[in-house]
């Protein structure tokens, strides 16, 4: 069955209801949380007008100043951040490590097996045995290990 809404409304009356709907479906998305956030983002947008209209060089070296003061300050937690739950991405620093990191595998490579040809071996044997020694005397006096 097919229903014809202007067999039953005149179009003066289609267009009054639509216009009734659209406005009741824009307040009941506009409700008073999405106005103040519609303010507030349109008093940001203001502000950082205004903000940006009053840079001046003295402004700009004050900024580069405290810019570089905040970094030399930062933990290499904070500079070195790798990607986790709440980051979507790992940080510029840690990418550029790991990438220095990756081009440079045959020179750490060469360091640790000069490291190791030039490690102590007698050192780390006295220090195995004691080691060994440590365990077996605690077994047999009955500490656990």
């Amino acid at each position: 069955m097919e229903l014809k809404i202007e067999d039953y409304l005149s179009e003066e009356e289609i267009k009054e209801i639509a216009k009734e709907e659209v406005t009741r479906q824009v307040r009941q998305a506009i409700r008073k949380d999405d106005l103040d956030r519609i303010i507030s983002n349109s008093a940001y947008n203001f502000i950082w007008k205004a903000v940006d209209e009053q840079i001046d060089d003295d402004l700009i070296t004050l900024i580069r100043d405290k810019t570089i003061k905040i970094i030399n300050e930062l933990s290499s937690y904070c500079i070195f951040r790798q990607r986790d739950a709440w980051q979507n991405e790992d940080s510029k620093a840690y990418t550029y490590v790991q990438q220095a990191i990756e081009d440079n595998k045959e020179v750490i490579f060469n360091r640790v097996k000069e490291s190791m040809m030039n490690i102590n071996t007698e050192v780390i044997m006295d220090r195995l045995n004691d080691l060994i020694y440590q365990v077996i005397e605690d077994k047999l006096c009955g500490k656990s290990v």
